[in-house]
């Protein structure tokens, strides 16, 4: 039975980039594998980098969720850090608020927020 999404792969081209942004800019928490860092984790779900797609796999673009408590405030101070959004925060058809930004690899990400 599946009970909880595990691990996110987000595929890189410089992972150092991508380090900086996700950490420095997005401010996430990394998470060290026998001392090493090895990808970040939010509540118990980790983020991971890969530089490479698996032989015969396609090549479609990686898209995260952020939820966020105060969308409005973390939109401010992401754009602040100079994050270029696609799509400031906009109440959506399902109910919630979305804002759609683009990480330092070219990755759609978005913050979001609803109460259900």
């Amino acid at each position: 039975m599946i009970t909880k999404v595990d691990t996110l792969f987000i595929y890189v081209e410089d992972e150092k980039r991508a380090n900086k942004f996700y950490k420095e800019t997005l401010g996430l928490k990394e998470f060290l594998w026998q001392g090493q860092p090895i990808g970040y984790e939010i509540n118990g779900i980790y983020l991971m980098f890969l530089k490479e797609r698996p032989q015969g796999e396609t090549q479609g673009g990686t898209e995260v969720c952020f939820f966020s408590d105060d969308i409005n405030k973390d939109y401010e101070q992401l754009k602040a850090k100079g994050v270029k959004f696609l799509l400031p925060p906009t109440q959506q058809e399902w109910g919630g608020i979305l804002a759609k930004f683009l990480d330092s690899e070219g990755n759609a990400l978005y913050l979001t927020h609803y109460q259900f």
